[in-house]
């Protein structure tokens, strides 16, 4: 599938909106008059949405998820949050099935829509519960094949991590400027990285180590064999637990099998162009 030529560097709003335009396949539902569903079941996450999203934003939506599975990504995850959207209600609603919707615990973090704009959480005194742990809900998350991923818009250090919970999480850019974290693992390791926004993902492929990736690059790898994921700790949004929350704004969570390097790419590709294309920043 062709991206615009200057992608990503110059992609504006008008230039993703053009590509969605051009590319997306134009099948029309006559009862709902979304396109006809080939693969991701875009017609459960938007039927619920108290709220629809504009014509704009539906599209948008739609050609992330047809292109997540073009890619083969959508069928990796577990459980994928769009956290910018039109609505607050909306943007704790899990894309792949209606349940693990992103609960407060404690104090609600501050929410804005990304629709033309700056948007998504920002935790004030509590993270976000999933509702989901990987030793029980896992499909495609396990011990030896497992990622999760964040779009985070804030450059800062966050002296607290920024997703997951106790042998799986990460923090973007933690004191020291480093990219910190584990996965399924007893141990942190970490990677120089003096700037918290944008793309980042941990993941592990293996049974003796996992890697970060940036910008949907992958980092070095790093030594820490696996362990069984703690069964009953639930995966935490914008902190990882109640007294471990992030300073970050973030928009985007996944959490699924490993992806590897041509899939976390594809994500961060299709996450980019859906942010243009509804005017996020």
């Amino acid at each position: 599938m062709a991206y615009p030529e200057d992608y990503p560097d110059n992609l504006t709003k008008a230039k993703a909106q053009g590509y969605l335009h051009k590319h997306m396949r134009v099948v029309v539902d006559g009862t709902t008059g979304l396109p006809a569903m080939t693969g991701p079941d875009v017609q459960q996450y938007l039927a619920r949405m108290i709220t629809p999203p504009s014509t704009l934003v539906k599209n948008a939506i739609d050609a992330f998820l047809r292109g997540l599975w073009t890619d083969g990504v959508y069928q990796k995850l577990d459980a994928a949050w769009i956290m910018n959207l039109h609505t607050e209600q909306a943007s704790r609603l899990n894309i792949i099935s209606s349940s693990y919707t992103l609960t407060d615990v404690g104090a609600a973090p501050t929410w804005a829509t990304g629709v033309g704009g700056a948007g998504g959480f920002t935790a004030t005194s509590a993270a976000m519960n999933t509702g989901f742990a990987v030793a029980i809900h896992g499909k495609n998350m396990g011990r030896d094949s497992a990622h999760i991923s964040l779009r985070s818009w804030t450059s800062a250090v966050s002296a607290s991590h920024d997703v997951g919970q106790t042998s799986c999480f990460f923090n973007a850019r933690f004191t020291g400027d480093v990219l910190i974290g584990r996965i399924n693992a007893s141990s942190n390791d970490s990677e120089a990285n003096p700037d918290g926004a944008g793309f980042f993902a941990i993941e592990r492929a293996t049974d003796a180590d996992f890697r970060y990736y940036r910008t949907g690059i992958a980092l070095t790898l790093e030594a820490e064999p696996s362990i069984a994921p703690a069964s009953a700790n639930p995966l935490w949004v914008c902190g990882m637990n109640s007294s471990s929350v992030s300073s970050r704004r973030q928009s985007f969570v996944s959490v699924g099998g490993a992806l590897g390097e041509a899939g976390q790419a594809a994500l961060r590709t299709r996450l980019t162009i859906f942010e243009a294309a509804i005017g996020a920043s």
